[in-house]
């Protein structure tokens, strides 16, 4: 196996997320920064073709339409997160504003911001030319699941429109993703749950709890699992150090009914400090993700720990779990939390002593 790097961009951005386009007619590669720019990327000339404004906040949401003539960015920061639809064509001129100024969007497209983007590949064909439109799901840090209709030729200001809600998440979705033939929509969150939907009439058919903590993102397998008579198969990956397979089993393709009657579960190696299942998640910090020695609160309520929080504070003044600015950057130690873990560690490393000693 033989790899060629190739570097790109400025010593100064900090890359937060990046998209392939899925045509080879349309050879690019899109990346968000911290500063609101979309950086489009030339595969074949390799350079940075433009750099897109306008975003107020971080982009932390990139998709390509099927065809590849359509950019979706998302962003996140000061407490809203907002949509803008570009032209791979005409990335100069920008061909939405912001969904806060959009039809049928009453203030933002995600009040606490937008993490994750995803066009429906089968949806009109995947063809941005046909009048149905394409179908864009998109989740945020308000606990939304939000079903779109993208209309790129329609009149200005009325290209994104809003199809329905879903709501079921109790904290901020973090990842979704259609299947392979569009039949299904996934989406996971903080909460520790996958739902599985119907993205055409917004049905929830399922909701999968075998994470212990926080589900970071989710994939769908092209391909179904023959052997598993044809199942459709899909992986979740979580902060628990799993990697969870599902096969989906479709009942009744009308009503997109779908059983799970086995999944397979892959551990992944353990990755420094404080990584075993059987430690609360309470004991971790969001930003971190480590098991916390000086936890603090900040005044959004969250505790986290101190080092990690100061090294956040470097870039932005922002709460790291609601991205709403702070009122205060005062910390106050959290004593309570802090005994806690410390009682807890103390008892997991006796008992893990006394399982390592021969009997």
């Amino acid at each position: 196996m033989y790899w060629s790097e190739v570097y790109w961009g400025e010593m100064y951005c900090q890359f937060k997320c990046c998209r392939f386009s899925p045509s080879a007619n349309v050879p690019l590669l899109a990346a968000g920064d911290a500063d609101g720019l979309v950086h489009l990327y030339d595969m074949v000339e390799r350079r940075v073709r433009h750099k897109l404004k306008g975003h107020q906040g971080q982009i932390t949401g990139l998709a390509f339409s099927p065809d590849g003539l359509w950019l979706m960015a998302g962003s996140s920061g000061m407490g809203t997160g907002d949509l803008w639809l570009w032209s791979t064509n005409l990335p100069h001129q920008l061909l939405e504003v912001s969904s806060a100024r959009a039809t049928d969007v009453d203030s933002s497209a995600h009040e606490m911001g937008v993490y994750c983007i995803q066009f429906s590949p089968t949806f009109s064909d995947g063809n941005s030319d046909s009048g149905n439109g394409l179908l864009l799901a998109t989740g945020g840090g308000d606990n939304l699941v939000k079903l779109w209709t993208i209309l790129p030729h329609a009149r200005q200001n009325c290209r994104i429109k809003l199809r329905c809600k879903l709501e079921y998440h109790t904290y901020m979705v973090t990842d979704c993703g259609f299947s392979s033939d569009g039949c299904f929509l996934c989406t996971v969150a903080v909460d520790k749950r996958v739902l599985i939907w119907n993205p055409l009439n917004a049905q929830l058919l399922q909701v999968l709890e075998r994470h212990q903590r926080f589900i970071s993102s989710c994939s769908w397998n092209p391909f179904p699992n023959r052997a598993r008579r044809n199942a459709r198969v899909l992986a979740t990956g979580g902060n628990d150090k799993n990697v969870i397979m599902w096969n989906l089993f479709v009942r009744g393709e009308s009503d997109m009914e779908c059983g799970l009657p086995e999944n397979t579960s892959w551990d992944l190696p353990e990755r420094g400090f404080g990584q075993e299942s059987n430690i609360p998640s309470e004991f971790f910090c969001p930003i971190a993700q480590e098991v916390m020695r000086d936890p603090v609160v900040a005044s959004d309520g969250y505790s986290y720990e101190r080092e990690s929080l100061h090294k956040w504070f470097l870039s932005r003044h922002t709460s790291p779990m609601t991205n709403l600015p702070l009122t205060s950057l005062q910390l106050i130690p959290n004593r309570n939390l802090k005994t806690l873990i410390h009682a807890h560690m103390e008892k997991h490393n006796q008992t893990k002593q006394e399982n390592e000693t021969p009997k």
